[in-house]
């Protein structure tokens, strides 16, 4: 019965990470939607991140940006995008883009065509708890 509740406790974990992870999201977009004010920024860096988690496996690549604005308060400042392939060839260091920031908290920004900033790292770490939870349970169950 330890393992079981073990389990379940597991996939309660992982449940709730995954919930926190997509309602801080969620949370962020609906805010910048509702009171966000508008500017334009100027992408300062172009930057190529890519991640080959083993040597046979497929590598996957991040284009990012990182831009800085002038807010209303009149004072600068500065954000890191992840952008879609596309949107990144076609930027150069003094492009310039739409920014939405928080007026009441300007270092909550998002770039226009920016990719949802939700970190898949730790979605993924939690399904995996989720399924190890179940794995688990189901052993325990089956006796």
């Amino acid at each position: 019965m330890g393992r079981f509740l073990l389990g379940i406790f597991m996939i309660l974990i992982g449940g709730f990470a995954i919930w926190w992870l997509w309602w801080q999201d969620f949370d962020i977009e609906r805010r910048l939607k509702d009171q966000g004010a508008e500017t334009y920024g100027t992408v300062i860096k172009r930057d190529l991140h890519e991640h080959c988690p083993s040597e046979d496996s497929d590598c996957t690549t991040q284009y990012r940006v990182k831009y800085n604005f002038v807010a209303r308060n009149g004072r600068g400042y500065e954000g890191t995008a992840t952008v879609p392939r596309a949107l990144y060839d076609r930027l150069e260091i003094g492009s310039k883009l739409t920014v939405t920031y928080l007026s009441d908290d300007p270092r909550v920004s998002h770039l226009e065509g920016q990719e949802s900033s939700i970190e898949w790292l730790w979605l993924i770490a939690g399904g995996a708890v989720m399924f190890a939870g179940v794995f688990v349970s189901y052993r325990e169950l089956r006796g």
